[in-house]
Formats: structure tokens, C-alpha cells, sequence
């Protein structure tokens, strides 16, 4: 069970010899770093080689001067789900992947839409891209302490986490601790038994911050 799962369950100098004498050092710029675009491109495309969590930050990054997916929009795909109107799902969750490309339960959301639709092929890629995006996240922390907790950039990667382990949100406390900001998610399994949930808020009230400075 994930209560005790989650209770008892993140330059280079060359020198060359010319003539036996010894040349100067040679200075080799750092390789630039891939940028959200080129990354998003890399996810679109199915590319094997994404760096799933280089994309997250880029993206964190570019949220500070960017919206996430519409809310209401999410609200509608969501209610589809739970209708089990499967070509709502698929129309509904592209939109929100238009605007969001790493919400990662419009993935889910879509590709299981797919799967219910006996379109297996247009499923496998966003169930790739959500599965890559939820073990990015899984592989920061356990989720059981401030120290080892899960590293987000939403709160909406938050509440992923939670439907990936199939819990119920019944609280949630924000926690200041050494520097770092924590949101502590109390929520219940589905046989009602409590897990406590940390998440690694940093990036998420990084970019609040820059949001609201207009930075």
C-alpha cells in the first residue's frame, strides 16, 4: 500500500606536445545547453534520446513568462474521463497538450482515450511521453521527508503523482524548511488508508514569484 510505501516508500584544458615543445592550452567552450524548444521538439517527434527532466526545468523556466494549460479546459478533459466520453477526451486533452505539452495526465487521459478507441498506434506516444514525464519526477526524491522529497515545477505534477499512485488529496500544508519550500499532501488510498506525500516546491514559487513581477 503506498502509505507505507511512501511512509515507509531527486575550461576543459588541452595541452598538446608539437615538436617536443609544449603548445599553449587550448580553451573549448562549454557546450550549449539544449534550449525548451529544441527539447519539445525532441518530445513531439518521440525522439528515444529525451532528457525528460532537462525538458521540465526548461520548461520551469520558460513558465516564469508563460501560462499553463487553461484550467477550465483541464476541468472539461477531466469530466470527459469520468463520463468515459472517450472522443471528448482525445479532442479536449490535444487542446490542453496544445497549450501544455508536458501535462502529463492529459498524456494519460488521451492515450488510454486511444486505447478505449481501438487506436493503439495514436496512444503509444502519449503513453510514452507520460510515462517519461511521471519517472523524471519519481526519480527525484521518494517523497518521504523534505530531503528526499519529489521535485516538481506545478502543482499540477503534483496532483499527476497522486493519480499515478491512485490517492486521494485530503490536506495539504505548505512548509518552509533550511531555504526550501515543501507542499506536505495528506490523501487517502483507495481502501482509505493515509500516506503523507512531500513535494520540492522551489520552481513552482520561483516562478509564481516571476509571474507576479512580471520578470
Amino acid at each position: 500500500m503506498l502509505a507505507t510505501r511512501v511512509l515507509g516508500i531527486l575550461g576543459l584544458g588541452m595541452s598538446m606536445v608539437v615538436q617536443g615543445a609544449l603548445a599553449p592550452r587550448a580553451a573549448y567552450a562549454a557546450p550549449a545547453q539544449p534550449t525548451y524548444q529544441s527539447l519539445l521538439e525532441m518530445a513531439r517527434r518521440g525522439d528515444r534520446g529525451l532528457d525528460f527532466t532537462a525538458l521540465r526545468m526548461a520548461s520551469a523556466n520558460r513558465l516564469a513568462k508563460a501560462s499553463a494549460a487553461d484550467p477550465v479546459l483541464r476541468k472539461k478533459m477531466f469530466d470527459a474521463l469520468h463520463k468515459d466520453q472517450w472522443s471528448a477526451v482525445i479532442e479536449i486533452g490535444n487542446q490542453v497538450l496544445a497549450q501544455n505539452y508536458l501535462d502529463i495526465d492529459a498524456h494519460m487521459f488521451v492515450a488510454l482515450a486511444y486505447e478505449k478507441s481501438h487506436q493503439p498506434e495514436k496512444a503509444a506516444p502519449h503513453r510514452a511521453m507520460g510515462d517519461g514525464l511521471m519517472k523524471s519526477i519519481l526519480a527525484s526524491g521518494d517523497g518521504r521527508t523534505p530531503k528526499t522529497a519529489f521535485v516538481v515545477i506545478s502543482v499540477d505534477e503534483e496532483y499527476s503523482v497522486l493519480h499515478h499512485y491512485r490517492l486521494m488529496s485530503t490536506k495539504q500544508d505548505l512548509v518552509t524548511a533550511d531555504g526550501h519550500s515543501y507542499d506536505v499532501l495528506t490523501a487517502e488510498t483507495d481502501t482509505h488508508e493515509e500516506a503523507t506525500v512531500i513535494f520540492n516546491i522551489d520552481k513552482v514559487m520561483a516562478i509564481e514569484d516571476a509571474q507576479l513581477s512580471g520578470h
